[in-house]
């Protein structure tokens, strides 16, 4: 029984580094994203890192929430996302949903920081038909 474990154990630390994806998972990032990090998101806790879809992600825990900050290829910032409960959603968000689709029901919902401001990316479903849309805070549907 101790040589299996001993194998399992020595299995674990020989894979532990890897991935099974083909994404560059962990990729070294450098001071300036690193100040933006520790100034915009102060006691964050860097994750992972990885290029998606030619951006630079970087995973982070701050403030009690997962987040995703994305970078282009200059170093500069593109957005931060985070997941939201949807019963979390102001009611200005809800409403404006509830008046314009109001036979599709609100799957999944985002906080998105951007450079021009911030909004809901909403995934609404209705049967098997999803769409997305993105709500202001205020309630405006863009």
């Amino acid at each position: 029984m101790k040589k299996i474990l001993s194998i399992m154990m020595l299995l674990t630390l020989a894979f532990a580094g890897t991935s099974c994806d083909d994404d560059d998972n962990n990729v070294a990032i450098n001071d300036n994203v690193r100040t933006y990090i520790n100034t915009h998101y102060p006691g964050a806790v860097i994750l992972e890192t990885e290029y998606n879809y030619g951006y630079l992600e970087v995973d982070i825990y701050h403030d009690t929430l997962n987040k995703d900050v994305y970078f282009d290829n200059n170093d500069a910032w593109v957005k931060t996302t985070w997941d939201v409960a949807i019963t979390t959603l102001p009611e200005a968000v809800t409403a404006a949903i509830t008046t314009a689709y109001p036979d599709y029901r609100i799957d999944d919902a985002e906080y998105v920081e951007t450079p021009d401001g911030t909004y809901y990316s909403i995934e609404l479903e209705q049967g098997e038909r999803d769409i997305y849309i993105k709500v202001t805070p205020e309630g405006t549907i863009l």
